[in-house]
């Protein structure tokens, strides 16, 4: 058994009754074992608290997550689906399993106004989930896989409010093809190699954010703000929009370039000694 399961393995694995028990009085869990599914789907832990807990192993089917607090747990080789966890809080929490390089899987999930701050999310995969107003912040998801997701919330038959926030978050090689982001922000984030094909960013906040040689194949950047930004290998000419764009004095040289224009400085004008 490998040092970091063992330690896993270590806390006490909690039981259906005593979970009972817990929820029935203060809802926190604290350094526990979880690696029974049926426990985490039959039980409702509705606005519970986990502290220092572990789920291992499980594969967790229409779970009631809704309003829980996470605090430095651990999910290793997890797997939700169809669970409702809107509102619900990660901080300080570990979804990489490093020994089997995986990450833990979300499908057909409810995170609306979820909130992550400072967690482990590298190789995560978010399969159809529905992501309004999620906030991840200070997070690694490096490699981390959104297929269509929707980020948005219809209001109305013609009015509909897409929102997301991405802050300070390690955004390298992920894949978001296709996403749609209009509006949302991305700020003082990772793009390194960030698979963003046919994504629409239409005005999106991507300011100061280090962006280096992502794939924006045929996707819309229209009034989106790079202002701040690190620019590496941006080519304008592979996006399907970019019209008021707004980037910085500093950027221009960078953007031209990657267009193939050879920039010069100005010449001087010839004297007219006429």
């Amino acid at each position: 058994m490998s040092g970091r399961l063992a330690e896993e393995r270590a806390l006490a694995p909690i039981s259906a009754g005593e979970a009972a028990r817990i929820l029935a009085g203060d809802k926190l869990f604290s350094g526990r074992l979880f690696d029974a599914p049926a426990l985490l789907a039959d039980e409702d832990f509705t606005e519970a608290t986990f502290e220092d807990c572990a789920f291992v192993d499980v594969n967790v089917s229409a779970g009631r997550f809704d309003g829980a607090r996470f605090t430095t747990c651990r999910f290793l080789r997890v797997r939700f689906a169809n669970a409702a966890m809107n509102d619900a809080r990660f901080t300080d929490c570990n979804f990489y399993d490093p020994e089997g390089r995986t990450g833990a899987t979300f499908a057909f999930c409810e995170l609306k106004a979820a909130a992550f701050e400072r967690c482990n999310l590298i190789s995560a995969s978010f399969d159809r989930c529905e992501l309004h107003d999620v906030h991840a912040r200070g997070c690694n998801l490096r490699s981390a896989r959104f297929h269509r997701c929707d980020f948005s919330r219809s209001l109305s038959k013609k009015v509909v409010l897409t929102k997301a926030r991405f802050d300070t978050c390690n955004l390298s090689f992920a894949n978001l093809a296709g996403v749609s982001l209009p509006g949302c922000t991305l700020t003082n984030c990772r793009l390194v190699e960030t698979v963003l094909t046919e994504a629409d960013l239409t005005g999106a906040d991507l300011s100061f954010s280090w962006i280096e040689h992502p794939d924006l194949e045929r996707a819309r950047m229209t009034g989106a703000d790079l202002r701040g930004a690190q620019l590496q290998g941006l080519n304008l000419a592979t996006l399907a929009d970019y019209s008021r764009m707004k980037v910085g004095l500093s950027q221009q040289q960078s953007l031209l370039e990657e267009l193939g224009l050879d920039i010069h400085p100005d010449p001087e004008r010839p004297r007219d000694d006429l």
